[in-house]
């Protein structure tokens, strides 16, 4: 349905931002309501732009979840441990540890309110020191968002960069489309080239990249 866009950015970071709603609106009119975000490599701003993008989406009264599923670098839940106090163990607890019928009766409580009207959050969970060693069930994962999306008007995934394949795959097909952040100054040809070979091992629906370091700064 939507093809590989490239979303070129100006130098107005809220133009930019923007930008990014009105896709998300379109998207969502579509059925694309859970989005994850992920890169060719790491440090390419993905956690900014989650959660800046699900700020303002909040505050455009759509009801936001926005979901640490970095398994490798949990940047999301550090910085959100810092602006709210809570229990920790979401969505680590959500995969692993508990009968899905009791974590589809009571999903609610595995999500975090924040002071920000509207947006919601679910932290990785677990030792946020140490990456994550267990299997992550592709099928377990369907569910959990399928349950989101239930909730949810926009669900916005911060999933570990490609060269953690194996994690990355299992949310970005899971998730109803992804979108592939790139900064021009952070990588490199053979990288990009390597990349592409990892992207057609995955299923999921590509909906475009966002490209050009301005606009994560």
């Amino acid at each position: 349905m939507f093809g590989k866009k490239k979303m070129m950015q100006s130098d107005d970071n809220e133009e930019n931002y923007r930008t990014l709603m009105n896709h998300c609106h379109k998207w969502s009119k579509h059925g694309i309501k859970c989005i994850a975000m992920t890169g060719f490599v790491e440090n390419q701003g993905r956690t900014m732009l989650v959660y800046e993008l699900g700020k303002r989406l909040a505050e455009a009264e759509y009801k936001t979840l926005i979901v640490d599923c970095d398994v490798t670098r949990p940047s999301l839940s550090k910085k959100m441990k810092e602006m709210y106090s809570g229990d920790p163990q979401r969505l680590e607890t959500m995969i692993y540890d508990i009968n899905i019928n009791e974590i589809l009766k009571y999903i609610l409580d595995y999500i975090q309110p924040t002071d920000i009207r509207n947006l919601y959050f679910c932290s990785r969970g677990g030792s946020l020191d140490k990456p994550q060693e267990k299997y992550i069930s592709k099928e377990r994962i369907g569910i959990l968002f399928d349950a989101f999306k239930e909730k949810f008007d926009i669900i916005l995934l911060d999933v570990c960069s490609l060269k953690h394949l194996s994690y990355a795959q299992v949310f970005l097909e899971s998730a109803d489309g992804y979108l592939l952040l790139v900064k021009s100054d952070t990588i490199q040809l053979r990288d990009m080239k390597l990349m592409r070979r990892k992207l057609k091992k995955i299923d999921g629906n590509i909906l475009g990249v966002v490209f050009k370091e301005k606009m994560l700064d």
